[in-house]
């Protein structure tokens, strides 16, 4: 087995490992951007909901508040608009829950967001095979006899 043969292996090796970093670095960003997913379909379906459309804000900008005398049957406690300005309709900017937590207005994922992940394994791959290969290349060339 010649040198050349070796760092071969070496390439496809560490190609691999790459790509298996590169596929849990692609679960984990795609993990968070189904949690973005989640929390933009949450506020969504709950700006769309009839009770939060029948509770708009007060004049003085007050939001409607939820309590034991008015329970919300969505878990909401407090409704919180955007201060809009220029005469425009106030906008649904948060939703404070019972159990305390707060859905803020988002974006959802772009459809990229969604593609990227798969990318990561490949470029996990091609990195370390390609670095190694140049290596390979450049060192042949200065190991070349004339």
């Amino acid at each position: 087995m010649n040198a050349r043969e070796g760092f071969r292996r070496l390439g496809l090796v560490l190609g691999v490992i790459g790509f298996l970093g590169g596929a849990i670095a692609g679960y984990i960003f795609f993990d968070d951007i189904w949690q973005q997913r989640a929390r933009y379909k949450a506020f969504s379906s709950l700006v769309n909901s009839p009770e939060v459309k029948s509770n708009p804000p007060s004049f003085f900008g007050g939001n409607p508040v939820f309590d034991k005398e008015h329970p919300s049957k969505l878990g909401i406690r407090v409704i919180q608009y955007d201060n809009s300005q220029d005469g425009k309709p106030a906008q649904v900017a948060a939703f404070e829950m019972e159990d305390g937590t707060f859905l803020y207005k988002g974006e959802g994922p772009t459809v990229l967001s969604y593609l990227l992940p798969f990318a990561f394994p490949i470029i996990g791959f091609l990195v370390p095979w390609g670095v190694i290969k140049l290596l390979v290349w450049v060192g042949a060339g200065f190991a070349k006899q004339t």
